[in-house]
Order: C-alpha cells, then sequence, then structure tokens
C-alpha cells in the first residue's frame, strides 16, 4: 500500500466493514504521513466521528478533506478543515 500511494497520484481504497475499524486508522495514517493532500471520501460515517477518530489515533487531519455522504449539511470549512457533504447513493435509490 505504501508503494501505491507514493506512485500514484490517485488510489482507492475499499475496506471491508468486518475490517474496517482494525484497518482504516492504518491507511489514513500512511495516507497522510506520505502525501501532500488527503481526499478521505466517507460513504459509512460521519464527518464529525472520523475526525474524533483520528485525532483520538493523533493523526494529523489537516491535509485531509473529507467528503461526507451520510451528514446532510451544508458544504464549508470549520477550524481550517475542507469538508463537503453529499448524499450517499442509496439515498438517491429511492427517488423517481
Amino acid at each position: 500500500m505504501k508503494k501505491a500511494i507514493k506512485e500514484n497520484d490517485i488510489i482507492l481504497i475499499l475496506v471491508p466493514n468486518e475490517r474496517y475499524s482494525e484497518k482504516i486508522n492504518d491507511v489514513v495514517e500512511i495516507s497522510a504521513n506520505l502525501s501532500e493532500k488527503v481526499c478521505y471520501v466517507s460513504a459509512n460515517k460521519p464527518y464529525t466521528t472520523l475526525v474524533k477518530n483520528f485525532e483520538k489515533a493523533k493523526i494529523d487531519t489537516g491535509k485531509f478533506c473529507f467528503i461526507d455522504c451520510v451528514t446532510k449539511c451544508p458544504s464549508g470549512t470549520e477550524a481550517g478543515r475542507l469538508r463537503f457533504f453529499a448524499e450517499s447513493p442509496d439515498r438517491n435509490e429511492h427517488r423517481h
């Protein structure tokens, strides 16, 4: 994974639900240490929960842009953090 992050401008990492809690902090920490900027797209946890968890794990989220597909809220900045909110694909399935 470190090699992929170093060698590519864009990578997509899918973490299975059953291993999510175990692996996500590792992925985020490696990304933060090896990259100038990180865009984190979340389809299962709200932005605020992610930031709390990462800060608890002592991961610097200062270079992160978050795209939150869970929380319904306007886009903007909070204490220097860039974040965007988008509806998840599941919510759009019920619209006709």
